[in-house]
């Protein structure tokens, strides 16, 4: 997965109906990178692709909510 921290759901044509499942209370990605972590724009794309049975996505996501668990641990 390419580490870019402006990725977001909404990049992936987010449904409502997808929104409303993991949720999310914004519409809007600015609104929502505004008030949401990195970490937690990460586990939303993880639980996104994952409803879409995306498994190679959503194993990069994973690592790499994995990396920063592990960098969080060494600080």
């Amino acid at each position: 997965m390419e580490k870019n921290m402006d990725i977001t759901i909404f990049d992936y044509e987010v449904t409502l109906d997808e929104i409303t499942h993991l949720f999310v209370n914004y519409y809007d990605k600015q609104e929502y990178m505004q008030n949401t972590t990195y970490r937690r724009r990460l586990q939303d794309l993880y639980v996104l692709f994952k409803m879409r049975e995306d498994r190679v996505r959503a194993g990069d996501v994973l690592n790499e909510l994995n990396e920063k668990k592990e960098l969080n641990i060494a600080s």
